[in-house]
C-alpha cells in the first residue's frame, strides 16, 4: 500500500512540474495578453520601424487588430513631452511591415515652422478667438513608406473649462473634422484603415486623403460596417474646391455608398450648374416639389450610390407634416467635376 501511495504520490509530482513547465512556456512566448517580445516580431516589421523611427526609446509592441502595434517616446527634443509618464507615439504595422498608421505629438515648436498653413489657419479659427487653449498637437501619418511618404493629417487637441476637441487639418490648412473629445472612446480611437480600402480608395478617388477610419455597427442589423473619410480635389465650373466623402462599407469590404459634404458656397455653385442642365419642364417640377422658387435656397443632400452616380435629394414635407429625402435626380459625376 504504501508503495502504491508513493507511486501516485510521484506521479502528481510528474503532472505538475510538467504543467508548470508548460505554462511556463505558454508565459514566455511572447504574446501574453497581446504583449509581444522584440524576438518575437516578424523580421519586416523590426527592420521598418527601426528605420523609420532610428529614435524610438521605451518601445512596447502589442497585437491588435492583426497589426503590430508600437508605443514607443521618442529621444529628448522630439516631442512636446520628453518627460510624460504616457508613450508619446504610436505605430501600426502589417505582417509584411507596411505602415499603416502612426501618431506622434510634436512641439509647438515644430509646429509652428514645419506646418505654417495649419498655424495660420488654427490662429484664425473661432476655437483660438474664443479662448481655447490648445493641448495637444499630433501628427497622423496613413500608409507610411520606408521612404517618408505618407498621408499627413495634423490633429489638434483643445480645451476651454469643461469642452474639448480634437480638430483635423490637412497641411493646406484645411479644417476637415471636429469633434467632441470624449475620453469614454479614447481606446483605438484612431484606427488604421485596412489596405483593401486604401486599394479601392486609390482606384476610386484620385488623390484623395484619408482623414479617418472607423469600425461601426449598423444601427439596424448590428452588422459591422466601415465608415472611411476622405478628402479629395476637384473642380466645379474653373473654382477649384475640396469635397468631403464619408464612405461606407460592409465587413467584406463592399461598398454601399457615400455622403458627400459641400460647403454652402459651393454647393450653390453646384446646384446652380445643375440647373442649367434641366429643361425648363423639370424646373418647374422640382421648383413645386420644393415649394421655392430659388434653387439656391433648394435643401439637398448629396450622394454617391454603389454605381458611383451621385444622387441629388431634396427634403419635402409629407401629407402627414413629416420631412422625407425625395431623390429629384441621378447624374454622372464626370459632368459636374466631382
Amino acid at each position: 500500500m504504501r508503495k502504491k501511495m508513493n507511486l501516485a504520490a510521484w506521479l502528481l509530482g510528474a503532472a505538475m512540474i510538467a504543467f508548470t513547465a508548460c505554462s511556463d512556456d505558454n508565459e514566455n512566448n511572447g504574446n501574453n495578453n497581446g504583449n509581444i517580445t522584440p524576438e518575437n516580431l516578424p523580421k519586416p516589421v523590426a527592420n521598418v520601424f527601426t528605420k523609420q523611427f532610428p529614435d524610438a526609446v521605451n518601445v512596447k509592441w502589442t497585437e491588435k487588430k492583426n497589426y503590430y502595434v508600437a508605443t514607443f517616446d521618442l529621444k529628448k527634443g522630439k516631442t512636446r513631452a520628453d518627460t510624460a509618464p504616457a508613450p508619446q507615439c504610436e505605430a501600426w504595422y502589417t505582417q509584411e511591415g507596411q505602415c499603416s498608421l502612426s501618431e506622434k505629438e510634436i512641439s509647438k515648436e515644430d509646429f509652428k515652422t514645419q506646418y505654417t498653413k495649419v498655424w495660420d489657419a488654427y490662429n484664425k479659427s473661432t476655437y483660438n478667438t474664443e479662448g481655447y487653449i490648445l493641448d495637444d498637437i499630433d501628427l497622423l501619418q496613413r500608409n507610411l513608406s520606408e521612404t517618408g511618404e505618407a498621408e499627413i493629417i495634423i490633429k489638434l487637441e483643445v480645451e476651454k473649462k469643461d469642452a474639448e476637441y480634437e480638430l483635423y487639418y490637412t497641411t493646406e490648412g484645411i479644417l476637415v473634422k471636429e469633434v467632441p473629445d470624449n475620453d469614454e472612446n479614447d481606446e483605438d480611437e484612431n484606427l488604421p484603415c485596412p489596405q483593401k480600402l486604401v486599394s479601392y480608395i486609390a482606384k476610386n478617388y484620385k488623390d484623395a486623403i484619408i482623414v479617418d477610419f472607423e469600425e461601426e455597427k449598423n444601427e439596424t442589423t448590428k452588422a459591422l460596417e466601415y465608415e472611411v473619410e476622405i478628402l479629395r480635389s476637384a473642380k466645379i465650373e474653373n473654382l477649384s474646391i475640396n469635397i468631403e466623402y464619408e464612405l461606407l462599407f460592409d465587413k467584406d469590404y463592399k461598398f454601399l455608398g457615400s455622403e458627400i459634404d459641400l460647403d454652402d458656397p459651393i454647393k450653390v455653385a453646384f446646384i446652380q450648374m445643375f440647373v442649367k442642365k434641366l429643361s425648363q419642364e423639370k424646373l418647374d417640377e422640382l421648383i413645386a416639389l420644393t415649394g421655392e422658387k430659388d434653387p439656391s435656397k433648394w435643401e439637398i443632400e448629396i450622394r454617391e450610390n454603389t454605381k458611383h452616380e451621385i444622387e441629388i435629394y431634396t427634403e419635402v414635407e409629407t401629407a402627414e407634416d413629416k420631412e422625407e429625402l425625395v431623390l429629384i435626380a441621378t447624374i454622372n459625376p464626370a459632368d459636374f467635376g466631382l
